[in-house]
């Protein structure tokens, strides 16, 4: 093991053999430095800051993940999770944020046209499902950055378990790049002066909402800034060291690390952004830099919405409509209650939109 390694080179002893290991892989986490820097900074061999790295990724995955990053199962769990997000904006039974985001890595030499993504350079998807803390409670890593974030879900255990009912009638808040379920609440699609103001409205608390996983991306990758160059690590392991982070992430969270303004000076000169990056939002829309890249780097080539596709199958159709349907319920629920808060606030008594067409 290299921990034994460690200890016969330096002639020190297992306790601080682990508290070395433990300083070593966390610098190189926080600071994604080279294994040569970790080497000369530790007095440990490269190839042995290697070793290292694995072992306390497979550590914290087998020993710390179980207790820190689990799906909830129980109802008390959900209902505490929904309590938390209706405290945002008022949707009610919303239990996770989702959505995906890129991490780059340096290209691949099999399939890199695979890993391409279409904001211009070589990425893994991470897939994750946060609480109103920003705590990762689900995640899925490791298809190729092409990837669209709803075929990701699709392909996913969190679909699989959505579908079959395990959040108990609860729900999640993601972008438009997913599609309307009972289970998925999503907004609707188009500009804000085109909409109603009832769609309007649920557009702007339901992007509201969707607030805790857009800091959850960036906090991660502010704590652990490995994961804001590109990952030069083999493309089999980089998906358990990302999961890695995800749990030291929320461990972090948990005991209410707070975020340090040293973090964003050093994620400024490692992406070397146009402007200043002030919010965890603004570091998860950064580019990687180009410093350490392989490959072409290109432009932003857009992005693209999910409607429901004719040939999908009759079941596939159905929950879509119900998905509609109740996005559409809850929309005018909450708009209704609203005007009815606003009002009253003031002492006018209001109709709702219906009423109004019904008096006209």
């Amino acid at each position: 093991m290299a921990s034994e390694a460690v200890r016969q080179v330096l002639c020190v002893t297992a306790m601080e053999v682990v508290l070395l290991i433990v300083a070593a892989v966390m610098y190189k986490l926080a600071h994604g430095t080279t294994n040569n820097v970790i080497s000369d900074m530790f007095g440990i061999g490269s190839c042995t800051v290697t070793n290292i790295l694995h072992e306390f990724v497979d550590a914290v995955l087998s020993i710390l993940k179980p207790q820190y990053l689990k799906w909830p199962s129980t109802l008390p769990e959900l209902r505490k999770m929904a309590s938390g997000f209706m405290r945002l904006r008022g949707i009610p039974r919303v239990v996770g944020a989702i959505d995906g985001s890129h991490i780059p890595i340096i290209a691949p030499r099999e399939w890199p046209a695979d890993y391409y993504n279409r904001k211009g350079y070589h990425s893994i998807l991470l897939q994750g499902i946060v609480d109103f803390n920003s705590c990762f409670w689900n995640y899925d890593i490791g298809w190729a950055g092409s990837l669209h974030d709803y075929n990701l879900f699709k392909r996913s255990k969190a679909f699989d378990r959505c579908e079959d009912g395990s959040l108990q009638g609860f729900s999640l808040v993601g972008d438009a790049a997913y599609q309307p379920r009972t289970y998925m609440l999503t907004p609707f699609l188009g500009c804000k002066e085109g909409l109603s103001r009832e769609r309007a409205f649920w557009n702007f608390i339901q992007s509201s909402t969707r607030m805790p996983v857009e800091c959850a991306f960036g906090i991660l990758k502010l704590r652990w800034s490995i994961l804001l160059k590109r990952l030069d690590v083999d493309t089999a392991f980089a998906p358990n060291l990302i999961a890695c982070c995800l749990v030291l992430h929320n461990i972090c969270q948990v005991h209410k690390d707070e975020i340090n303004e040293e973090w964003y000076r050093e994620a400024n000169e490692i992406l070397g952004a146009a402007s200043s990056m002030n919010t965890p939002s603004d570091v998860e829309h950064q580019p990687p830099p180009r410093s350490n890249a392989r490959g072409p780097v290109g432009t932003d080539l857009g992005s693209d919405g999910v409607d429901l596709d004719e040939d999908e199958p009759v079941e596939e159709k159905t929950a879509y409509r119900l998905g509609v349907q109740y996005r559409e319920t809850l929309c005018r629920l909450l708009y209704d209650q609203e005007r009815a808060h606003n009002a009253s606030s003031v002492g006018i008594q209001v109709q709702s939109e219906d009423e109004m067409e019904v008096d006209e």
